[in-house]
């Protein structure tokens, strides 16, 4: 981040005595060399020289790691506000915080636990009665995806067909729910039906509005062996995420339609290299969208070599019976036209999909797209290290699947969401603040240019 204030004026301050104390050493020695002094005494007035210089750089180093503490927990605190805990991240163990900020940081963790967190995670109770229900509750968006479901509604349409972010016309009959939803609109009240499973069996309900939301409430009738608990799943974040919008220069990030890629390869070279899978996730504003994930093997014609399946781990025999990239492609250039692509490095993922289209005859038209990479560079200019995982680590976000399409983009994602207050505060608020922003880290563009990456 941008450095002024207080520590900007200690700066100053320190270099100008600094410089004076060179000043009043030369001008020491000049008058010693001109009065006839002593060897002795001049000795002396370098050292003091030194000395001081000395104090001076190692009081400098001292606040100036004490103001780095407090960037950190800035950024920390501004992480915490859009973290589905509202919790702090962990301090990078590589940069552990001076006593003092530590005291502070634990001051504040306890202020977010015990008076933000309660209002912000979801209530153990409500879940607790949720679990106890022999009445299956089901909700779900106007869509059909599924936010909520206890264990009575898991037994009653079969399991893992109805997970959070699954669709629930996998279970249900589509055209029969859809009727009880558009009765209980028009009534404004319940509307008790017999709704059909994909199975074939009938099964009474309950439909009604959510109220407040988009989407509805299903009340399922119990199996009639009674409550046994259960777990409850949820994500109420599912409702909150709109139709992806035409994205305009003027469209603020807190409302952006995103769609975080990555891609693995069977090397580095966009022209000749093929992808072997694709990866991607959807964002809204500052909510992943979890449940619409894309995960996808391709056949890329020809053998990956050993080097490349050291990293990402996938091997000819698991895409071997893998679609090729044009049919794979008819899945994913939907959400590409719709949303503002979003990825680390995402130039050369652009680049990879450009030559494939070109191979496969297919239309490319380059999206929008911003790169996280380039928009950490103009965040935090002294990083010296700003791969995926060391980013990842400062802003508290767990890595995991590591070097796998999905695995990568669901980090990125997380960066991307955890990015955005930071972004704010350094007035980049829109998405033409955020294409010009990250078109600042020049020395990434030149490098990336060179290898013949999408660049605009």
């Amino acid at each position: 981040m941008a450095k002024g204030g207080i520590r900007k004026a200690l700066t100053l301050g320190l270099t100008a005595i600094g410089v004076g104390a060179v000043l009043l050493a030369g001008a020491a020695a000049w008058s010693l060399a001109h009065m006839g002094g002593g060897y002795e005494d001049f000795v002396w007035v370098i050292v003091g020289a030194f000395l001081v210089l000395g104090a001076l750089w190692a009081l400098f180093a001292i606040l100036d790691s004490h103001f780095d503490d407090l960037e950190r927990l800035r950024a920390n605190i501004l992480v915490a506000a859009v973290a589905d805990d509202a919790r702090l991240p962990a301090p990078h163990p590589d940069f552990p915080p001076s006593p003092e900020i530590a005291r502070l940081r634990t001051a504040v963790a306890t202020l977010i636990d015990k008076r933000i967190g309660p209002g912000v995670r979801p209530s153990a109770k409500l879940v607790a009665v949720l679990s106890t229900l022999d009445e299956g509750i089901v909700v779900m968006t106007d869509a059909g995806q599924i936010s909520l479901v206890n264990q009575a509604a898991r037994e009653r349409l079969g399991g893992p067909r109805v997970d959070i972010g699954t669709s629930i016309f996998a279970s249900l009959e589509r055209h029969v729910l859809h009727g009880a939803m558009e009765q209980a609109r028009e009534q404004g009240r319940p509307f008790a039906t017999n709704l059909l499973s994909v199975d074939g069996d009938t099964i009474a309900a309950t439909v009604a509005d959510l109220p407040g939301h988009t989407g509805a409430v299903l009340r399922l009738a119990p199996l009639g062996k009674g409550a046994d608990g259960g777990r409850v799943d949820h994500d109420m974040r599912l409702h909150d995420i709109p139709h992806a919008p035409s994205a305009t220069l003027e469209t603020p990030l807190a409302a952006l339609a995103g769609l975080v890629f990555d891609s693995e390869t069977t090397g580095l070279d966009v022209m000749e290299d093929r992808i072997v899978s694709v990866g991607a996730v959807l964002v809204n504003g500052g909510h992943v969208a979890p449940g619409l994930n894309v995960d996808r093997l391709i056949n890329p014609a020809m053998p990956i070599p050993p080097r490349s399946t050291a990293i990402h781990g996938i091997t000819d025999e698991m895409v071997a019976d893998a679609l090729p990239f044009a049919q794979v492609w008819q899945d994913l250039q939907g959400p590409f036209a719709e949303r503002v692509v979003i990825g680390h490095n995402i130039g050369f993922d652009l680049a990879v999909l450009k030559r494939e289209a070109e191979r496969a005859g297919l239309v490319w038209h380059t999206p929008k797209f911003l790169d996280t990479l380039r928009l950490a560079v103009g965040l935090f200019p002294d990083w010296q290290d700003l791969n995926l995982e060391t980013i990842a680590g400062h802003l508290g976000v767990d890595v995991q699947g590591r070097h796998t399409a999905l695995g990568d983009a669901l980090v990125t994602a997380e960066i991307w969401v955890r990015l955005q207050p930071l972004l704010e505060e350094a007035k980049v608020v829109t998405l033409g603040d955020a294409l010009a922003f990250q078109n600042n880290a020049q020395h990434i563009m030149t490098r990336q240019k060179k290898l013949g990456w999408v660049m605009e």
